[in-house]
């Protein structure tokens, strides 16, 4: 005998919108591309890669049944990223990077009383843009050093 079911909207709830954290370790390097005018302007290009670990806080409901989750170390990401950045004298930069990378999340707790876990795996792409101010040590500690002799 068949049997209709309709399935409601509340049947699953999987959300990481509490928190998908992510704890990085990047390796980058700036090649140096061109000297724009008078060593007051550098046209540099980023290449890095990046290991990531992943804290999850899931909100898990499935069939009204369920919890929103402490936080807890999931997974992991790698990444790599490339792009330009504009320097301008010794202090500024611009940079606009893209970013890709994989994640895999073997331990995501799906409750918190007993030892149950989901696990997913996705793909990720981040485009960012990036002004920032960069202060050069070694030419303070260089003049510093001068003043003193």
């Amino acid at each position: 005998m068949r049997e209709t079911v309709t399935l409601e909207p509340n049947l699953l709830q999987f959300e990481h919108t509490n928190g998908l954290n992510l704890v990085s370790l990047d390796i980058e390097y700036l090649q140096p591309v061109w000297n724009i005018y008078k060593h007051k302007f550098w046209l540099k290009w980023n290449f890095g890669l990046g290991g990531v670990w992943v804290i999850t806080k899931t909100d898990v409901k499935i069939l009204n049944d369920g919890i929103d989750n402490e936080f807890h170390l999931s997974g992991y990401s790698l990444a790599a990223k490339t792009g330009p950045r504009l320097e301008f004298w010794h202090w500024g930069f611009l940079a606009a990077e893209v970013k890709g990378g994989y994640m895999t999340l073997p331990s995501v707790l799906i409750q918190n009383n007993e030892p149950k876990r989901a696990n997913h795996n996705f793909s990720f792409v981040q485009v960012s843009v990036v002004a920032g101010l960069q202060i050069p040590i070694n030419r303070i500690h260089e003049k510093l050093k001068r003043k003193k002799i």
